[in-house]
């Protein structure tokens, strides 16, 4: 196992936010877009320079965002993934998400700029239970289910810098996946297991890919992010001054700051940590800007 690591961690946002997630940085505005996904459901924008955080509120549960080549965001709400209007907080849907007891959760763009999301079970009652999330994509006005025989809560979806390896975690089962990835067609292939996480060092959760490959995870509960070769093997792991890490991402000018999130679910009312917060800090490698939606919404309704 490698050496635990404790870099400089700065609290740049003490939002205190239930469950922060999706961290994206905005490679042209320079600004990290965010949500906050339950009790004040918003999507989020953290401008670095002036501290400024900007809110547009969401009808209900939020789980995944994506920046759009068109302009605007990309938003998965509980019911379906709608494009956001940022000036005027106008939702428009794309695609309708047909399982009722599953709300759509955490999402990112493959290299080719397809948007794929996750799903857990919408009764959040714990991850104890048994309930089967999925893994979609999506094509034009639908959501295609592409994975399946995931218990309760999808995370960790990331591809490799060639964009040939896909990732992504079984949160309750404690293991994270790989697969090879089809760029033409968007199909993964040949699905294996990269890593099982051992119980007491955390959950896996949220997920980036740095510019040499590596996988890192936030270890949910494990107050850790983790580094995995693309063998699966640990070989860097850093300690963090929060029990509850969500989803980090790169960003910065050079994409060497790591830009974290936080989240304050299962915690007492009176718990004075800095769980909630948004976070920055420097692991020493460079990531990748994580890619575009590039297909133009398909207008099936508005809220």
């Amino acid at each position: 196992m490698a050496k635990v690591e404790t870099p400089a961690v700065d609290c740049v946002l003490d939002q205190r936010a239930m469950l922060g997630e999706t961290p994206f940085w905005s490679e042209a505005e320079q600004a990290l877009y965010w949500i906050n996904c339950e009790a004040e459901p918003a999507l989020q924008r953290f401008d670095p320079r002036t501290g400024k955080n900007q809110v547009w509120a969401m009808p209900e549960r939020i789980g995944a965002l994506a920046l759009s080549e068109c302009g605007g965001v990309i938003v998965a709400l509980a019911s379906g993934v709608f494009s956001c209007d940022l000036a005027s907080g106008r939702l428009r849907c794309m695609a309708r998400n047909a399982a009722s007891n599953l709300a759509l959760h955490e999402g990112k763009c493959d290299r080719q700029g397809r948007f794929w999301i996750g799903s857990l079970d919408q009764g959040l009652t714990g991850l104890e239970r048994a309930t089967e999330a999925v893994i979609h994509r999506l094509d034009g006005g639908r959501l295609s289910v592409m994975i399946r025989g995931i218990r309760v809560v999808t995370n960790g979806l990331a591809w490799s810098p060639d964009g040939r390896r896909m990732y992504w975690a079984d949160s309750t089962g404690r293991e994270i996946f790989v697969a090879d990835y089809d760029g033409e067609t968007g199909t993964p292939r040949n699905q294996q297991s990269l890593a099982t996480v051992e119980k007491q060092a955390g959950i896996p959760d949220g997920a980036a890919v740095d510019a040499d490959g590596g996988y890192w995870t936030a270890l949910f509960r494990g107050s850790r992010l983790r580094r995995y070769t693309s063998r699966g093997r640990v070989d860097r792991e850093v300690q963090l001054p929060i029990s509850q890490p969500t989803m980090l991402a790169f960003g910065g000018r050079d994409f060497r700051t790591v830009y974290l999130t936080s989240t304050r679910v299962r915690l007492p009312t009176d718990d004075d940590s800095m769980n909630g917060g948004l976070f920055a800090l420097d692991l020493g490698v460079q990531g990748l800007p994580e890619p575009l939606f590039r297909h133009r919404p398909v207008d099936v309704s508005q809220i």
